[in-house]
């Protein structure tokens, strides 16, 4: 195990987040409550901060989706937020 912590890095725009954040998760086919899931991927050593000069520390980036464990469908994000939008309309 490393004595330093290592980088994590996550990207959303901000109704992505607010979306993660506040809103239920659940599946449109069957609505069932979605399992989060993630999966950590390494994506090389030093900092992605130009500001930063000496930072050697590994970093990773994290896929994630949505599950349903009653129909086994997955779904991302982005897809979720696509269906919620057409059900307010």
């Amino acid at each position: 195990m490393s004595d330093r912590l290592d980088l994590h890095s996550y990207y959303f725009t901000w109704d992505e987040l607010s979306f993660k954040l506040f809103r239920k998760k659940r599946c449109p086919a069957c609505g069932e409550k979605l399992k989060y899931l993630y999966k950590e991927r390494y994506i090389g050593k030093g900092s992605r901060n130009p500001w930063v000069i000496k930072d050697e520390r590994d970093n990773y980036t994290r896929d994630s989706w949505y599950r349903c464990e009653r129909c086994n469908k997955e779904y991302s994000l982005q897809e979720l937020m696509r269906v919620a939008s057409q059900k307010e309309k």
